[in-house]
């Protein structure tokens, strides 16, 4: 993948981030009612994720914490149109799952694997990934990537993959690990040696577009 470039002089490059870079704040998802996991619940105390845009694409870091131990995957919501959605997320959102079906048979929006990421015992992370325009750096759900770095909507989720598999020998527990950082289903897909029946989404940051009110 090729990650967007930072601009080359020191004053640009300082003039583009104070333009360009938002904070967000980081909330565990909801895994009850008739939406599980659709919408934040609660906030993540001392958690916080930035994000800086620039005009050929994104890059998020997320400090958090209040996570389980284990295996994760991180994923990005991308809303490129995010004026064209009707069901707001009350933690901050200007979209949310809800807006998917109508977006997704529009073509303006994606979901796609971005990084993955291993947590200790103390539930603490940071994560840092970058998608370009038009990038697709793993797997996708739908959609074609990123589309206007400087006007999406993104949501960067958290999907928990229980204990991560470690070994030095085995190959298949080595394998299984590698689907548990990069792919939706890894450790819950029913394969043998998996332990979960659902891989979750525990934490999720919004990052609204510019101006989008």
């Amino acid at each position: 993948m090729v990650e967007p470039q930072p601009p080359d002089d020191p004053e640009e490059r300082a003039s583009d981030l104070h333009r360009h870079v938002s904070v967000a704040k980081v909330f565990t998802l909801d895994p009850s009612g008739p939406n599980p996991y659709f919408f934040a619940k609660h906030l993540v105390k001392y958690a916080w994720s930035w994000m800086t845009r620039r005009d050929d694409g994104v890059c998020v870091s997320i400090d958090t914490r209040r996570l389980e131990p284990g295996a994760y995957t991180v994923w990005f919501r991308v809303f490129d149109d995010p004026s064209s959605c009707n069901n707001p997320d009350p933690a901050g959102a200007r979209c949310s799952r809800l807006d998917i079906p109508a977006c997704r048979a529009a073509g303006t929006c994606s979901v796609l694997w971005v990084t993955g990421a291993l947590v200790g015992v103390d539930g603490k992370s940071h994560v840092s990934a970058c998608l370009a325009e038009g990038g697709k750096p793993g797997f996708v759900f739908f959609g074609n990537g990123l589309a206007d770095a400087r006007a999406a909507e993104i949501h960067a989720v958290l999907k928990h993959h229980g204990e991560a598999a470690f070994s030095a020998t085995d190959p298949a527990t080595q394998a299984r690990l590698g689907r548990q950082l990069s792919t939706p289903g890894g450790n819950c897909e029913g394969m043998p040696g998996d332990t979960l029946t659902e891989c979750p989404d525990l934490q999720v940051t919004y990052h609204r577009a510019p101006g989008v009110h």
